[in-house]
């Protein structure tokens, strides 16, 4: 349908005037109270027509993804009062993003986007259903939503599973595919959906035929429920194609042409699933599936789905940029557009230590668990816009959706049995207010039309604008530039449910830390970026055995280790006790580190990280090194031969030193990091204990 900017006659007119208040950018003094009464317009060809008796597709959800990877790991270590708060802003019906899926990173200790999630199984045969986090949230998700579905993919692996061509499309890795989903059930979890490897799907028949195998593999161990996404990818195309949207549709053509191809990879298929169908990041460029793609899902009865819509900045005042105002288009023009009927944002939330490559991303920012402050961004209120008036269930409304023609687009949605509708209108390039007349007919409701509102610019975020009675089924509104609304017939919506909770101020991490165990059987608020680090049998272990199969290059000599604090510390000593493994074939001279001033990485050559390091093996050598693309030794020596050494290093203004058994080894001067965060590691994939892990 096309909508007009202005109505026809002077009745059209007078309506809009009377709704304008509802629409407008300034909140109401009593929102809940106002009414208006629209005046008699007489529907034609140009009205948006809601029709009960014309459903489309059913509409699978919007939900969000944990993980791709560690995005979420400072979420469990908040204080409670907090932490929950955070968990309702993103899981609990109509109170935030009343998210509708959740999609969990399969951990493999292997780095991931903003570091490394453990796995279950680092060790063939030797599951750990309780280890890392990503199981505990999904049970807080379940726990306020019972009715949103579960997703599982992979980015990593153990090393243990890797094919003869150093990749995941091996039999091991579907039978690990499949423990975890016992492990999931184990905690009392349903996953829905599975996917493969994350971002690799070129289309092959050893490719198609392990998602074959997989689906029976799943069968016979009693997951038939699972439903297989695939293929999770957008091929790494040159720039100037993705910025024309032809990654996209390489993708739906690789991943609808396997089908075409492979009857029983097409059997073994429940969702056609491609990242980034409406831009990277989120920049608003057109939604795009290849005609073939649609076509087969057409014919085959499934669905398509956007299974990432990946990096979008957290705030924005400008609508038509990147932000807030992109993701409101990719949400609406998804399925108008591409015909896509479920969607995952990626990420989550931002809780992770400062200074890697996707900071200030997802929902919520929820990185300073010490003082348990957060921060709810735009996107939340974007999302709930369509979250909160809508149910995964629901069906589209044929025929309701559309581009305004001053700029931006409407979408509608049908409630089982007639009983509601929601219709989701965005203009964040829209170039002047516009006219939408409705025409709800087909047996659904139309006494009271409700309406709320979310700027794109900032300010006045998920606003009831008062309510709308329509005349014989008919009304009209002025949609302003730049924001998202939402007619509706549901009820019960809200803002943290009408009573915002105080966050506590920001401050300062003490620089003073101890390493404890956490609920994720972790050490509290250290965040691994390579490996896994965790407790066993009570000792801080690193647990990765063997480098995993990484997601992508992690730069030369990849080693485990993870980070802790913040940015602004600068001057202080960072210790450890150590325990190597013994020395042998295995594991010729094992060795540890401990790092101080961390200063991030480029992309994902995360094992070139820019910071200082001391270094120490079990046959007693030891280095100084300002790590970094081009790393410089800053002093180097031996000590006694041991498995087992205390080690401290310390930074003061240009100086750094070190001790090893408490002597003092080394003071060198260097300008190179100022700040910084502090870690530990190890200089294989071997299990080093720390039983002691401190900062002061």
């Amino acid at each position: 349908m096309i909508v007009r900017i202005r109505g026809r006659t002077a009745i059209a007119v007078a309506a809009v005037a009377l709704v304008t208040a509802c629409s407008a950018a300034v909140t109401p003094a009593r929102p809940h109270s106002r009414t208006v009464i629209a005046a008699a317009i007489m529907p034609d060809r140009d009205t948006v027509i809601i029709n009960g008796a014309h459903p489309g597709p059913v509409f699978q959800g919007i939900g969000a993804i944990s993980g791709g990877g560690g995005n979420s790991r400072l979420l469990i270590d908040y204080p409670p009062g907090q932490r929950a708060q955070i968990l309702d802003y993103l899981f609990s019906p109509r109170f935030g993003a009343s998210l509708q899926l959740l999609k969990l990173e399969i951990g493999g200790g292997g780095f991931s986007s903003d570091g490394s999630e453990p796995s279950v199984e680092p060790i063939r045969g030797q599951l750990d259903c309780g280890a890392g986090y990503e199981f505990w949230l999904a049970r807080q998700a379940l726990a306020r939503n019972p009715a949103i579905k579960l997703y599982g993919l992979q980015w990593s692996a153990p090393a243990w599973v890797r094919d003869h061509r150093g990749g995941l499309w091996s039999h091991a890795d579907m039978g690990y595919v499949v423990d975890w989903i016992r492990c999931a059930r184990q905690n009392g979890l349903t996953i829905s959906y599975v996917g493969g490897w994350n971002e690799h799907f070129q289309g092959t028949p050893a490719e198609r035929a392990w998602f074959v195998n997989l689906r029976t593999a799943l069968d016979a161990a009693g997951f038939a429920g699972t439903a297989i996404v695939a293929a999770d990818d957008t091929p790494q195309t040159a720039e100037g194609h993705r910025r024309m949207g032809y990654a996209p549709l390489l993708a739906w053509r690789t991943v609808a042409g396997g089908m075409a191809a492979d009857p029983s990879f097409a059997r073994a298929v429940s969702v056609l699933g491609v990242h980034d169908t409406c831009g990277l990041p989120t920049t608003g460029y057109r939604c795009v599936v290849a005609a073939q793609a649609r076509t087969l899902a057409a014919r085959l009865g499934k669905p398509l789905w956007e299974s990432e819509l990946g990096a979008t900045p957290a705030t924005g005042t400008n609508p038509a940029l990147p932000g807030p105002g992109g993701l409101a288009r990719a949400l609406n023009d998804a399925y108008l557009q591409a015909g896509i009927t479920g969607i995952l944002v990626w990420p989550l939330l931002d809780a992770i230590p400062p200074d890697l490559p996707h900071e200030n991303r997802g929902l919520v920012l929820a990185d300073s668990p010490w003082d348990g402050y957060y921060d709810v961004t735009p996107l939340t209120w974007v999302i709930a816009q369509t979250t909160q008036f809508t149910a995964a269930g629901w069906r589209h409304a044929a025929g309701a959706n559309g581009d305004l023609p001053a700029g931006g687009s409407y979408d509608t949605y049908l409630a089982p049995g007639h009983s509601a509708w929601s219709m989701v209108a965005q203009t964040s390039v829209a170039t002047a207010a516009q006219q939408v007349t409705v025409h709800v007919d087909g047996g659904l409701p139309a006494r009271v039309v409700h309406v709320w509102s979310t700027s794109l610019r900032g300010a006045g975020q998920f606003i009831r604008r008062g309510d709308i009675i329509p005349h014989q089924g008919v009304f009209a509104a002025l949609l302003q530039p730049g924001y998202v609304y939402t007619f509706t017939t549901t009820t019960g919506q809200s803002r943290a449910g009408g009573h915002v909770p105080a966050v506590p101020a920001a401050g300062p991490m003490p620089l003073r830390y101890t390493a404890t165990p956490d609920s994720a059987g972790m050490a509290n608020m250290l965040a691994p970026m390579e490996g896994s680090f965790g407790y066993v049998r009570g000792v801080l272990t690193q647990t990765a055995a063997g480098e995993p199969v990484e997601w992508q290059y992690p730069g030369r000599s990849p080693a485990p280790y993870a980070i802790v604090g913040q940015s602004t510390w600068r001057d202080y000593t960072v210790s450890a006790h150590v325990i190597l493994p013994a020395s042998g074939t295995a594991f010729p001279a094992p060795g540890a580190t401990l790092i101080a001033r961390f200063h991030g990485f480029g992309g994902t050559t995360f094992s070139r990280f820019r910071g200082y390091e001391l270094t120490i093996r079990s046959n007693g050598a030891w280095q100084i090194v300002a790590s970094g693309p081009a790393a410089v030794t800053l002093a180097s020596g031996r000590v006694t031969a041991a498995r087992s050494y205390t080690l401290s290093l310390t930074t003061r203004g240009t100086t750094i030193s070190a001790q090893i058994n408490g002597v003092l080894v080394a003071a060198v001067t260097n300008r190179l990091y100022r700040d910084g965060p502090a870690g530990l590691g190890s200089l294989g994939y071997y299990p080093v204990l720390y039983p002691s892990f401190t900062v002061r």
